[in-house]
């Protein structure tokens, strides 16, 4: 590290005014913020780990009897990555696949679902207020909104308590099920709807809105230009003088950053997206959707690393897409939604599509490389994004034909949480391995501990106990 001049607070913001509205814009970590060595705030205060969940729906490319294209090679140290996770291989020191484990409960996407994202189901009826099939669901929150709570009773002082995202903005073909495709929710299964919108993201995070409690982030009231961040250069040149050669250079890639996201956004809102060619069949058209989704998830991307690094929000829930959402991959070649992809009884054909989904599969996996990319490319003290991250990945089942957790749940670790966690690395159970070794709430509790939270247990409602974190995955720091 190059030595520091002076110290500033882990707070401090550059500010703006423009047409007489005020702007504020976080910082990343620069030196001044920190240690002699880099390994915590200047305060004394650590580097805290931050969460995020990526998901999808409908399962990967391990379809019982045909072929498993998820599940990598090899276990411990020793293993190679499957070819689903094979776009991953930049990352792959920082990838902990999970294999092996199963939610133990009985039931289909909503079941599931509960289970592996909370830990938890039950049967309650009155959660039906929330929308259908929501009489399946959870007494606990989804476990990004879980983490939140707890950092943020903790002490954590970030300005948002959790964002909740999705990369695709496309209808479902259950329309009446409404809100219920969300993998986020609050206490008794009250379900969070997802921002599907960078440019709305973008303007939630940099606006200066004012908070909204009730929300969980900022009121979208007043509207403001993507350009205001020209606003806070007078604050930022004011900064530049209070810290260090290398400091100043942090802040310049910061500020051009923020840039390179302005832009991307611009740059989504002029594709133009065509529907594909309606197949032979029942498929509507309306239901159909071709999306930008490339680069719509490098937009979300640099939003998620700039809201991380500069301290706006410790918890992240990012979806591909919703639980049984229908986001045609045209890229791959698919004609068909995600969800009708899996289903026979839906699609028309009498058949579900195995080398499409494994396709699709794949795909998703790339999106989540790209994001990666741009964790990683964030420096934090005596690294990066992912040295500092947890990120929890998974659908709520492996098989999407057969609306059974027998087969197992596809989930993976990704990154070091400040030294918490162990990476390149491939945990595998034994098939015939007890409840309490290939419970999917085990790998909950090992992200809860990898976050510093004590957390050795889950009332499982429906579910089983799961006994514990995954000790093998988690280091002393």
């Amino acid at each position: 590290m190059a030595p520091k001049t002076r110290t500033i607070g882990r707070r401090t913001m550059l500010r703006g005014m423009v047409a007489g509205s005020s702007f504020v814009v976080g910082l990343p970590v620069l030196e001044a913020m920190l240690d002699t060595r880099g390994l915590a705030y200047a305060d004394g205060s650590p580097i805290e780990p931050v969460f995020m969940s990526y998901s999808w729906g409908s399962g990967v490319g391990n379809l019982d009897g045909l072929f498993d294209h998820w599940t990598p090679t090899g276990v411990g140290e020793d293993w190679e990555l499957s070819p689903n996770l094979s776009g991953l291989a930049a990352h792959k020191e920082y990838l902990t696949p999970v294999s092996n484990m199963r939610p133990y409960v009985s039931g289909g996407h909503h079941e599931l679902r509960a289970t592996v994202f909370s830990g938890q189901h039950r049967q309650n009826d009155s959660y039906n207020g929330n929308g259908a099939y929501q009489g399946l669901g959870s007494d606990r929150p989804s476990i990004d909104q879980y983490i939140a709570d707890r950092v943020q009773a903790n002490g954590d002082d970030s300005p948002f308590h959790s964002l909740v995202l999705c990369m695709s903005d496309v209808g479902r073909h259950y329309n009446s099920i409404g809100r219920g495709h969300s993998f986020s929710w609050r206490e008794n299964f009250t379900l969070l709807t997802p921002e599907t919108s960078p440019e709305a993201l973008y303007q939630q995070l940099f606006s200066g809105f004012s908070p909204d409690p009730e929300q969980g982030g900022l009121s979208p009231e007043a509207e403001v230009e993507l350009k205001a961040l020209d606003a806070i250069l007078g604050s930022a040149n004011h900064l530049r003088a209070r810290v260090g050669t290398y400091d100043r250079q942090r802040l310049d890639a910061h500020l051009q950053g923020l840039y390179e996201t302005e832009k991307a956004i611009e740059e989504l809102a002029k594709i133009t997206c065509e529907l594909p060619t309606e197949p032979d069949g029942s498929y509507p058209p309306n239901a159909a959707s071709v999306e930008p989704l490339i680069a719509k998830n490098i937009a979300f991307s640099k939003l998620i690393a700039q809201a991380f690094s500069c301290g706006l929000t410790r918890s992240i829930q990012y979806m591909f897409c919703g639980m049984q959402a229908d986001p045609v991959i045209s890229d791959v070649g698919a004609t068909d939604g995600i969800h009708l992809l899996s289903h026979n009884d839906l699609s028309g054909s009498g058949d579900s599509q195995p080398e499409m989904i494994d396709a699709v599969a794949t795909y998703i996996m790339d999106r989540l490389a790209d994001t990666l990319t741009e964790l990683r490319a964030v420096e934090i003290g005596d690294g990066n994004l992912l040295d500092h991250a947890c990120i929890m990945v998974a659908s709520e089942m492996m098989d999407g034909r057969r609306h059974s957790g027998n087969d197992g749940t596809p989930m993976m670790l990704i990154g070091k949480a400040g030294g918490r966690l162990r990476s390149g690395y491939h945990y595998r159970p034994a098939d015939d391995a007890p409840s309490t070794v290939r419970n999917t709430s085990n790998v909950l509790l090992t992200a809860m501990q990898a976050m510093g939270l004590d957390d050795t247990t889950i009332d499982g409602g429906l579910a089983e106990d799961p006994g514990g974190p995954i000790d093998e995955l988690l280091l002393e720091v």
